[in-house]
């Protein structure tokens, strides 16, 4: 009866989030630029020109989101494989509108999809699972970002490895390359810890790989790798939203090159101490889907390109740690918080009450475990909240009252031809609009909760592994 009411409220909460985000969409308070730059590059690759050039992409862009406050020459990029832009090809024959709508119901079904398996696995409150999806959830959907897309592939492929459904696993995990950068955790983690997922692994591999030639041809392809991805990643060092280490280490003062270079080896670093913590997690806390989803939150950790978007990949494994650990169990919860809050506030007002009913939600399943009086349950939970906001309006205030508000400039000449890559593109613009590139102190403390977050995330993680328990056998 229990799980009978959670999975209703479960339903009732997610029609409630669709009928809102729904209706904002209608009034057109979510412009969703990067879908229709992901649209854009889906078509332009049907018609069999190159999707990482500034033409035809730009033309695409500025008729389906014009913005006369914006300079002519800008271009957003769309860095993703071949294959991640099918489904994008497919929805641009659609009118915008309809693939807009599309693509958030989509978006919201993969956050309610997630929600029942991270509580069918850690036995968290579903409702409460589903609450500290949406700030990050509604974030991305705000923007048209497809990381809710990604959550769901490696929250199956977790729920999956559950249920020893190997082949399944492998191909949700497969689906979580639609963010290379974060599906490559749970991919390579899978490859290496379980020898059944290897073969449907390469074979997902393989089709992944066949499908991106087929749609888009070879030459465009090794465009991909050899220059926009490079490119993107010079590009992004400019962007006040980069949480990676490349960026810190660039506003300190370390050459492109080499912040480049450090910011790549610290994600092999956490991608590894990610699959040796994920196995141990596993086996220590009887929860095989954290071969799945901890190397996801650990590659989060530092790297060369990571925005608050993809942070919602973090939060399976932050669900799992908190509602199974029995050391330090407060730090995890504190973790899990901190990475439900959008700090940023980016996506208005309402991502702001989305996010304090998160943090009262979870708040409430950990002090019913700690804290029996109900008085003292709300006062710690009210406590809590009130601190996450503290946080936020202090340095919102200082980052908008130190930030520059000069308009977008013009670029360096010769940087924003038609046959340009569109990431230098890009690049020129960060660069030329202050507000985007120049270091703010306000913004960087606001970082410091998600940041202080994965820490946490990673040391409750190695205490875990200090425990002394059966060696490792995959299964």
């Amino acid at each position: 009866m229990m799980d009978l009411m959670r999975a209703s409220w479960t339903g009732v909460l997610t029609l409630v989030f669709a009928l809102v985000v729904t209706l904002e969409l209608h009034r057109g308070g979510l412009a969703q630029g990067p879908f229709k730059s992901f649209m854009c590059a889906g078509s332009v690759m049907l018609s069999g020109a190159n999707p990482y050039l500034v033409e035809p992409l730009r033309s695409c862009e500025q008729r389906l989101n014009p913005n006369p406050n914006l300079p002519a020459y800008r271009v957003e990029p769309a860095p993703l494989p071949g294959y991640a832009l099918v489904p994008f090809a497919a929805l641009s024959k659609l009118p915008v509108k309809a693939a807009q709508y599309l693509f958030t119901w989509a978006s919201i079904a993969a956050l309610a999809l997630s929600a029942w398996q991270i509580g069918a696995l850690t036995g968290f409150p579903r409702p409460a699972v589903l609450l500290g999806l949406l700030p990050l959830g509604y974030l991305n959907i705000a923007f048209g970002e497809i990381p809710p897309i990604m959550l769901a592939a490696i929250a199956t492929a977790g729920f999956l490895i559950a249920r020893k459904q190997w082949v399944w696993a492998s191909v949700a995990a497969s689906v979580s390359m639609i963010e290379p950068h974060v599906g490559l955790a749970t991919c390579l983690a899978m490859f290496v810890l379980l020898p059944r997922c290897r073969i449907p692994l390469a074979v997902c591999a393989a089709t992944l790989g066949a499908l991106s030639v087929a749609v888009m041809g070879v030459a465009h392809n090794v465009t991909y790798f050899h220059s926009l991805l490079p490119s993107q990643a010079v590009a992004e060092l400019a962007a006040n939203d980069q949480y990676s280490l490349s960026r810190v280490l660039y506003i300190w003062g370390v050459s492109p090159d080499a912040a480049l270079v450090l910011g790549g080896l610290s994600f092999l670093l956490m991608l590894a101490a990610g699959i040796f913590l994920g196995r141990n997690l596993a086996m220590r806390l009887d929860a095989p889907e954290l071969i799945a989803w901890f190397p996801a939150a650990a590659a989060l950790l530092a790297g060369s390109f990571v925005h608050d978007i993809q942070m919602i990949a973090a939060l399976p494994a932050a669900f799992a740690v908190a509602a199974r650990t029995s050391r330090f169990r407060g730090i995890a919860f504190g973790a899990l918080v901190a990475l439900s809050f959008v700090w940023t506030l980016t996506a208005g007002r309402l991502s702001l009450v989305i996010s304090i009913t998160a943090v009262l939600a979870i708040a409430l399943v950990a002090f019913s475990a700690s804290l029996r009086p109900l008085p003292l349950r709300l006062v710690a939970t009210a406590a809590t909240v009130l601190m996450a906001v503290a946080w936020v309006a202090v340095f919102q205030h200082v980052a908008t009252a130190s930030a520059p508000h000069a308009l977008p400039s013009d670029p360096a000449p010769g940087t924003t031809g038609p046959d340009v890559l569109s990431s230098i593109d890009w690049g020129a613009f960060l660069r030329a609009t202050p507000v985007l590139s120049v270091p703010n102190p306000g913004i960087e403390l606001l970082k410091v909760p998600t940041w202080a977050a994965l820490v946490a995330l990673v040391f409750v993680a190695l205490v875990q592994v200090r425990r002394r328990t059966e060696p490792f056998r995959a299964p």
